[in-house]
């Protein structure tokens, strides 16, 4: 039985636990699939996308609410998984699949929170150093 997480899972959590838990889940659900070329391109997309985004965030104008910059990212990945991955109903349908449970999803969605405001308070801590914020 191989576990997947359905679409709704990978865009609550991507809300919820940042831009790491979004590339977590898309690379899981491709390496589920069997498309791992992929999984790999999201892994070094993902990475890249988050660096740049990290340094993004310390130009983005303190009027903009942080759920709003959330609700960005997680639209496109949401447009991803729509575009790429198996339907809740696929899911449910095929012998060969089952979802991930929900606690699974909120944990990994804290610790990739918590990850991404580590990195980014050493990121912000740097770029501080270095006076270019």
């Amino acid at each position: 039985m191989k576990n997947m997480y359905s679409p709704a899972q990978v865009c609550l959590a991507t809300f919820l636990g940042g831009p790491i838990a979004a590339v977590y889940f898309l690379k899981k659900n491709y390496d589920t699939m069997g498309i791992e070329d992929s999984g790999r391109t999201t892994l070094i997309w993902g990475t890249l996308l988050i660096l740049l985004f990290m340094v993004g965030l310390q130009y983005i104008p303190d009027s903009v609410p942080v759920s709003a910059v959330a609700a960005g990212y997680s639209a496109g990945v949401m447009a991803l998984v729509q575009r790429d991955h198996l339907r809740k109903e696929d899911i449910s349908k095929l012998p060969d699949y089952d979802f991930r449970s929900n606690w699974n999803v909120l944990c990994v969605a804290a610790v990739s929170l918590i990850s991404f405001l580590g990195l980014l308070y050493f990121l912000m801590l740097g770029m501080a150093t270095l006076g270019l914020i």
